[in-house]
């Protein structure tokens, strides 16, 4: 789930389903020891599997909310933790960003934020999900662990892709958040499959770091074509296209 905390691209910090700001560099290579047999492969859903909010939408959204956009950006990352943790409801969240940047929604402009929000995190990558597919047809479970809140997930597995996940872990179900170890463990008793024995792709490094000492093989995703290069060599996972 750029843009804001800190109203500067370059060091703005990204909560929820979006991520840091991407330094240039790969992603991490899967060291020769680590190249065994993959039982199972968790996706981080926003920025891997779906794109980065476009900045059309981001656009609408901005005009909807009607106050300063640097504000409004703010507001929305400062709060989205709870959010997508599921200690508070959307119309309690968009309540609390109004409060904090002067806007006076009534429910029609709230609900309309609310669809704006959740439109902005659909635009799906054509070839990770083309790669998701080619793995649960060759029999691979495939899972998806996501900081979301309640709307981005119904929204989530309401697409026809959803179907081919063998198990699915979103923050807003469980009380917990990705980088904490709770949220990884609960998606691989989803999975039933061992920490050492599961791929985890993810955006954020912060999130990488956290998998690894949860004890999964984990890469950090920075397109398509560094992961095809970053993956070469595991027996069993099929051709990412690039």
């Amino acid at each position: 789930m750029s843009r804001v905390a800190a109203m500067s691209p370059s060091v703005t910090e990204r909560h929820g389903l979006a991520r840091l700001a991407r330094p240039p560099v790969r992603g991490r290579r899967l060291a020769l020891e680590e190249r065994l047999d993959v039982q199972a492969v968790i996706f981080d859903y926003g920025c891997v599997l779906c794109l980065d909010q476009p900045a059309e939408d981001r656009a609408r959204i901005e005009a909807l909310a009607g106050v300063d956009p640097e504000r409004f950006w703010a507001a929305y990352w400062e709060g989205r933790p709870d959010y997508d943790r599921g200690g508070i409801t959307a119309h309690e969240f968009w309540t609390w960003v109004a409060g904090q940047t002067g806007a006076t929604w009534g429910a029609a402009e709230r609900d309309a934020l609310i669809g704006e929000d959740v439109a902005s995190w659909i635009h799906m990558d054509g070839r990770m999900l083309a790669w998701l597919e080619a793995l649960a047809d060759a029999g691979m479970p495939v899972g998806v662990l996501s900081n979301a809140p309640v709307e981005v997930r119904d929204a989530v597995l309401g697409q026809a892709w959803a179907r081919r996940l063998a198990h699915a872990t979103f923050s807003c179900d469980v009380g917990s958040l990705k980088p904490e170890p709770e949220i990884y463990r609960h998606c691989l008793e989803g999975l039933g499959v061992a920490p050492g024995d599961a791929l985890f792709i993810d955006d954020r490094a912060v999130n990488v770091a956290a998998a690894e000492r949860v004890g999964l093989r984990a890469v950090r995703f920075v397109g398509p074509g560094e992961l095809a290069t970053d993956l070469a060599g595991i027996d069993g996972l099929p051709k990412l296209a690039t």
